[in-house]
């Protein structure tokens, strides 16, 4: 059988040092870096003076992610930007302002460092290559990622035009350049950090510990959802898109789809709540789930198409 040909999700089963306690080794070490690195990133933000404090206050000692709201006003208040939720309702993402570079910072930095530290566990345990977590190729095909990307962008790019026109009477320009450079930098690498250990470490993990790579699917979905405090409708939404992007790794041969998928949601997302005509909030509307969902399907769909063709033409 060649590399082309291997389930990803079940793929580290290929690798003769594979064991089945090595992901629990891996994942035990990659939430420790990931910890080490949260800390550091807090610590920083905790020495900017007002701003850190407030962070600390709200953020430590146990507190609760609904006690928030102080956090994010008074980060907005420091650096200036004056940009505060005009009514903040129940959810974390509705209580802080997500416009705020150091906010942006607060929430993106360490979720971008996830990959990083399940680079460095799979270097401790090694039980298989870190570039197996990738691809079945034998690494991240950056081609094939912009390719993907490619195909993602003619979907999301009318969406986020017609939401901008369509509601353009609300719009209210939050969008700092800081804050974009944020965006474009941090929100990437988010978002391929959370496609490594969900599709990657937790899918493959599953998949292979029960051989049966659509647990793997449902598992990993499951456990995107939860760790996103989303309503019940939000929630199944982001179980949805969570399964579609999971589907796309297992059916490319790796996480180039999923990742592009991911990379255009959120920063369209993002950029349309600078604009204040589409707020990011932990309340989601049917037509909302309907609509987001909908999306993810259209540009798998898409995705799919593009690869069956090159590979009717190979």
């Amino acid at each position: 059988m060649s590399t082309e040909e291997h389930d990803y999700l079940i793929y580290p089963l290929s690798f003769p040092t594979y064991k089945w306690f090595g992901p629990i080794l891996t994942g035990v070490l990659t939430v420790l870096f990931y910890e080490v690195a949260r800390g550091i990133i807090n610590y920083v933000i905790y020495r900017s003076g007002e701003a850190g404090a407030a962070l600390g206050h709200a953020f430590g000692a146990g507190a609760s992610l609904s006690q928030s709201f102080d956090a994010g006003a008074a980060l907005s208040r420091f650096f200036g930007s004056g940009a505060v939720p005009d009514q903040p309702v129940s959810g974390y993402y509705s209580l802080i302002d997500s416009m705020d570079p150091v906010v942006l910072i607060y929430t993106a930095l360490p979720a971008a460092m996830l990959t990083f530290s399940l680079f460095l566990a799979s270097m401790i345990v090694k039980d298989r290559p870190f570039s197996s977590y990738s691809s079945v190729r034998g690494g991240f095909d950056l081609r094939m990622f912009l390719i993907d990307l490619a195909w993602t962008l003619p979907v999301f790019i009318p969406f986020f035009l017609i939401t901008v026109i369509v509601k353009q009477h609300d719009m209210v320009n939050h969008l700092s350049p800081s804050s974009l450079c944020i965006i474009l930098l941090l929100i990437p690498l988010q978002c391929i950090g959370e496609e490594y250990i969900y599709r990657g470490l937790l899918a493959q993990t599953v998949a292979s510990w029960s051989l049966n790579p659509r647990l793997g699917i449902l598992v990993s979905s499951a456990l995107f959802a939860l760790v996103h405090p989303y309503d019940l409708t939000g929630t199944i939404q982001i179980f949805a898109c969570g399964a579609i992007l999971a589907y796309l790794a297992r059916k490319t041969g790796g996480l180039e789809a999923s990742c592009a998928l991911h990379i255009a949601n959120n920063i369209c997302a993002f950029i349309l709540a600078g604009l204040r005509v589409k707020p990011i909030s932990s309340n989601i509307t049917l037509p909302e789930c309907i609509i987001g969902t909908g999306l993810y399907f259209t540009c798998a769909c898409m995705i799919l198409s593009a690869l069956r063709l090159r590979k009717s033409k190979s």
